[in-house]
């Protein structure tokens, strides 16, 4: 199998006006400076059967020296077994109906810093295309994807990813029917999806199916980002995933996933965003399993989910570390809203979780320190039995200036420490608005306990150093030294409705 390589020296370069659907790639119309060599005047066939790989090298010579432009123009350019590259200062233009059938053994690498090709497949065969590294958008249309025909993409579209290590969708719908495996693939600056809109580029997956696996068999991925696609399984079937991956970095933003299993799992990564993502009829949104740190939700949306977030460290495995959720919603879950476990550093600011009706609570969280609850909004559907907030062995933390109501217990508190209960708002709930069982240190201050229950504070078992200061009791039965159950209380300055 031949090999060559060539490194361009300086060259006039065609300057392409790109301009295509709901982005700028190298699919548009194109303006050429001086210096454009037509292949078919340099002894290239394009017909599909004979070996073009040497007579297109050769042509690369001249042009590396010369400078300019190489053009294809409509034609079959059939590359055997050579490595064909495309240097970089070389552009390449490819005409309506060119396009390149690769042998097992062929492989073409495409450096060029100009480089245009219509909206079509441009590759056939078992060989290899790849670099794009200077073309801001690749499009599986390339690979022989064809959106809204019916037919599974799953092929070409890995191939893209792959291979480029970016893929640009149009507008339409792609079917996902495969797995698309991310082993062996584009290491460089990562691997991104890029679409026009979430409800503009739609990837349609099938049962069972991972999207973009970049998890099992030893698949690694350095960085991983989708912008503007929108997920979905046929029939609202909840079998797969979106994507997949142990990525040190994950990054989904304008994204939306729809009856799906899981939109986004990944374990041991770190400095992941989530940013202005929106889901529905999904198990869960995002997911992450082991350790992985500093995971950055902003603006996400889950609407008839079972959970927006779930952070699942086991016991062994150590903590996690740096959690942020902020300006997030979840409306309707049938399980919890917010489910995190063994973590550190978990802080959920400015967020609403309304109307669930199942899980344990709304937001659950279990083995933390250093977190807190800030300024959200928390609620269930009438009637239903779960805790608006349920804290298991966490320490350092805060619940503070949040709205609660209509739930079993407004906030559950389970061998938990060292942490203020302040400036929050409780009403409609059933059983009580705080409900705590072995905790100590707690300083519970400015509140307003509206719920019309007989103890708006219960204490499960003997718990101490509960200070219940400056706090307002507009509905209850008893007053607050009636329902509590301990030693060491501070109880000062509160106001008795009743």
């Amino acid at each position: 199998m031949k090999r060559r390589h060539f490194t361009a020296l300086f060259c006039l370069v065609a300057a392409l006006v790109l301009a295509v659907g709901c982005f700028s790639g190298c699919t548009g119309n194109v303006k050429t400076a001086e210096g454009v060599f037509n292949v078919r005047d340099y002894g290239v066939k394009g017909n599909g059967s004979t070996d073009d790989a040497e007579a297109i090298l050769d042509l690369i010579d001249t042009v590396s020296q010369s400078g300019g432009t190489i053009f294809f123009p409509a034609g079959t350019y059939f590359i055997k077994e050579d490595s064909v590259s495309i240097p970089y200062r070389v552009g390449m233009i490819m005409q309506e109906g060119a396009s390149f059938k690769l042998g097992e053994d062929g492989t073409l690498k495409i450096n060029s810093c100009a480089f245009s090709a219509p909206k079509a497949q441009l590759f056939f065969g078992e060989g290899t295309v790849s670099g794009f590294g200077s073309v801001p958008n690749v499009l599986p249309e390339w690979y022989g994807a064809v959106a809204d025909d019916g037919k599974d993409d799953s092929e070409a579209i890995g191939k893209a990813i792959r291979y480029a290590g970016k893929v640009t969708f149009g507008e339409g719908t792609y079917n996902i029917d495969k797995t698309i495996s991310l082993k062996g693939g584009f290491m460089g600056s990562g691997m991104n999806l890029i679409g026009c809109g979430a409800d503009k580029s739609k990837l349609v997956l099938g049962p069972d199916v991972i999207g973009f696996d970049g998890h099992s068999d030893g698949a690694s991925v350095t960085v991983f980002e989708a912008n503007g696609i929108g997920f979905y399984e046929k029939d609202n079937g909840k079998t797969s995933f979106a994507i997949k991956t142990n990525s040190g970095a994950v990054k989904a933003r304008n994204c939306h996933f729809e009856g799906l299993d899981t939109g986004v799992w990944f374990d041991y990564g770190g400095f992941a965003n989530f940013e202005n993502n929106t889901a529905k009829d999904t198990r869960v949104v995002f997911e992450i399993s082991e350790r992985s740190m500093f995971l950055y939700f902003l603006g996400c949306k889950a609407d008839h989910c079972g959970t927006l977030i779930k952070a699942v460290v086991s016991p062994s495995g150590g903590v996690s570390n740096g959690i942020l959720v902020r300006d997030c919603e979840s409306t309707n879950a049938y399980a919890e809203d917010i489910y995190i476990t063994e973590n550190q550093a978990v802080w959920i600011y400015n967020s609403s979780f309304t109307g669930g009706t199942g899980g344990v609570a709304a937001v659950y969280f279990e083995n933390h320190i250093d977190s807190g609850i800030d300024h959200c909004v928390i609620s269930s559907a009438p009637g239903t039995s779960r805790a608006g907030i349920f804290w298991q062995g966490v320490h350092y933390a805060s619940i503070t200036d949040n709205t609660i109501s209509d739930c079993e217990n407004g906030v559950y508190l389970r061998s938990s420490d060292s942490m203020p209960i302040t400036d929050n708002k409780f009403s409609g709930n059933s059983v009580s608005d705080l409900c705590f069982r072995t905790a100590n240190k707690l300083f519970i201050s400015r509140n307003e306990f509206n719920s019309p229950v007989t103890k708006p504070i219960t204490a499960e078992r003997k718990s101490g150093s509960i200070s219940v200061v400056g706090n307002s009791f507009k509905a209850a039965e008893y007053d607050i030294a009636t329902v509590l159950d301990g030693s060491n209380y501070v109880i000062k300055d509160n106001v008795f409705g009743k």
